[in-house]
């Protein structure tokens, strides 16, 4: 989540000194740099695993459906908080760059910084999820979710205050429902029942 925000403001400040295409340029020229990088340092190993088809790695996907069932939750949460998410980062440039704000992009990509404050309270949402359990974690961040979307629904439009709120709970919470996904999936939840 910390580079697709960063990146918000990178493309918000080229976007405002430059023109919007640059935007893409710069792109260009980053992943061609992240190209070279990993051929660079990524060394070159033989495969351990001879005769595994594509289909065959499907396969074993599909079997986790079966025999892994915190992960699927897990990844049904991940989809819906995931959305909801992106919908809200994608749509903000258009909600700040039209009335009541009209916003330049430099302001609107200035945005991703106060998103990186919530993205930041990761840390500290692992040890609440330590001391109360991964599953109560997930439940309080999920609701308070739903909370603030409702709030942002309705209040978003009569005062900036209501979004920049809104930009740190939404990155918190979800950071929140991130580490207490994988806390679940990664089989630590008896260890946190254990230490009470």
């Amino acid at each position: 989540m910390l580079g697709i925000l960063l990146a918000r403001v990178e493309a918000g400040v080229i976007a405002y000194f430059f023109q919007w295409r640059v935007v893409y340029y710069v792109s260009i020229g980053v992943q061609l740099v992240v190209l070279c990088g990993i051929y660079l340092l990524v060394p070159d190993q033989p495969p351990k695993n001879h005769g595994l088809t594509y289909f065959d790695i499907f396969y074993t996907m599909t079997k986790y459906a079966v025999t892994e069932p915190r992960l699927i939750q897990a990844v049904f949460i991940n989809i819906a908080s995931i959305a909801c998410w992106s919908n809200f980062w994608v749509t903000l440039t258009f909600f700040l760059g039209g009335p009541p704000y009209n916003y330049p992009t430099l302001y609107v990509g200035l945005f991703g910084f106060i998103g990186v404050v919530g993205v930041l309270a990761g840390p500290l949402f692992r040890r609440l999820s330590h001391q109360y359990g991964p599953w109560w974690s997930l439940v309080a961040a999920t609701f308070c979710l739903l909370l603030l979307q409702s709030v942002e629904t309705a209040a978003a439009g009569i005062n900036i205050a209501v979004v920049v709120i809104f930009c740190i709970g939404l990155n918190a919470f979800r950071q929140s429902q991130t580490v207490s996904l994988q806390t679940i999936v990664f089989g630590q939840v008896f260890c946190c029942w254990t230490h009470e």
